[in-house]
């Protein structure tokens, strides 16, 4: 992958995913990286409707979305991202018409898509993208959730969120009843070296603040991207068993890509 002054930028990768305090693991997680064409492409889903539904809504997700790059054309990536997203939608749904057993099940989705060094992407949901430039984040996709709704109205606060009683009620997910708006990016991003960019299902971000996913990133950026997920890993389910005492946290998952 090269940036605007043809020097070759190093995709340094890690992920990863884990049941939380649950007995089952509802997200899924998958990645294509083509070093000869210098396209890669990163996606996550969190799926809801029980284990059965929700872990065939996301799984079903990500492998359309992955197949689907044999038809993107590099000239025209959110239309791509548009189109994989709603053939996504409609497997899902066609699913769910055919076997009655995952009726219920949905997923969010988050993809990203870089192209000669340009970064698209595109969202649905409340799983996250962030993307991370000298040790601020210079973007962080928007949930599709009540609880965005009222932080943008001002009727609650940041800290309120992990509490709030309408937190897990996402407005936007493949699957649903009505028209999916998935929310896309095709602006394009150059990337530099120093980039980091977070895909991440709500388990991971729930129990980190932004200030806190961009210090610890700055702080261990010293090291291997898959080291550092497994870092926030332990880092995360400590808390999330402090925080949720006697409770069940959610699955999490997260890639992190570190340009170097």
């Amino acid at each position: 992958m090269s940036d605007k002054h043809n020097t070759r930028l190093i995709i340094d990768y890690g992920e990863g995913t884990h049941p939380g305090g649950r007995e089952e693991n509802e997200d899924y997680i998958s990645a294509f990286f083509d070093d000869e064409g210098e396209m890669y492409c990163f996606v996550i889903a969190d799926g809801v409707g029980g284990y059965k539904g929700g872990g065939t809504a996301s799984q079903l997700a990500v492998e359309s979305i992955l197949n689907s790059l044999s038809s993107i054309d590099k000239e025209k990536p959110g239309a791509w991202l548009y189109d994989a997203l709603q053939e996504a939608d409609h497997l899902i749904k066609e699913r769910r018409k055919a076997d009655a057993s995952v009726r219920s099940m949905k997923t969010t989705c988050v993809v990203i898509v870089v192209i000669s060094g340009i970064a698209y992407w595109a969202s649905v949901g409340d799983s996250r993208i962030y993307i991370i430039r000298d040790n601020a984040i210079l973007h962080r996709s928007k949930d599709h959730s009540v609880v965005q709704i009222l932080l943008d109205m001002g009727e609650i606060k940041p800290q309120d969120v992990r509490s709030h009683p309408d937190r897990n009620r996402v407005l936007r997910v493949l699957g649903m009843d009505e028209d999916m708006k998935p929310t896309i990016n095709d602006d394009g991003l150059l990337l530099q070296r120093g980039d980091c960019i977070l895909l991440c299902t709500d388990g991971f971000w729930e129990y980190l603040d932004d200030s806190v996913i961009v210090n610890f990133i700055n702080t261990h950026s010293n090291i291997r991207a898959q080291s550092l997920i497994e870092a926030f890993f332990a880092k995360i389910i400590t808390t999330a068993r402090k925080y949720k005492a006697n409770e069940r946290h959610d699955n999490l998952s997260a890639q992190l890509i570190m340009i170097r």
